[in-house]
């Protein structure tokens, strides 16, 4: 009888830390259905891949919008241009390329092409700004030195 009474015990609670669970579950899959379509929002800010070339086209394209010449590109490293499909998200883990942009134009247009980047949907992490007055021949321009940081998660 004591055995009894302590098995229904035990199922009581059992059922109660499941109902909890069902509970929880229940609420987590309402959030979910909330945002499931701005998902592809991440994938977009922090990409599975490096996108290299489409996120330099992406600065290219930007600075031609605010008429600045873009006088060259250094990148610390190339990573391999592979998107993997993981299915744990432990096994994901965030990388950097850091690389220089090298502009020339006005100040008012750099500084607008500083803040198209760092509210453009790809995450593009503006460490450094080192702005050069140069003289050549009498004539004076404006040449400002980024250094980038774009992060991607893969493995």
């Amino acid at each position: 009888m004591a055995d009894l009474i302590k098995e229904i015990k035990d199922k009581r609670e059992l059922d109660k830390a499941l109902g909890q669970k069902v509970a929880a579950l229940s609420s987590a899959q309402t959030q979910y259905l909330q945002v499931k379509d701005s998902l592809f929002l991440l994938d977009q800010a922090i990409p599975q891949s490096p996108s290299i070339i489409l996120s330099l086209k992406t600065i290219e394209k930007i600075a031609s919008d605010r008429k600045l010449v873009i006088r060259g590109f250094a990148l610390s490293g190339v990573p391999e241009e592979k998107k993997v499909e993981i299915k744990e998200i432990a096994q994901m883990k965030r990388t950097d390329i850091t690389f220089m942009v090298d502009v020339t134009g006005d100040y008012q247009s750099i500084k607008e092409f500083v803040d198209d980047l760092s509210v453009y949907r790809r995450t593009f992490a503006i460490d450094r700004v080192v702005f050069k007055v140069k003289d050549d021949r009498g004539r004076k321009s404006l040449s400002a030195t980024l250094s980038i940081k774009m992060p991607y998660y893969g493995n």
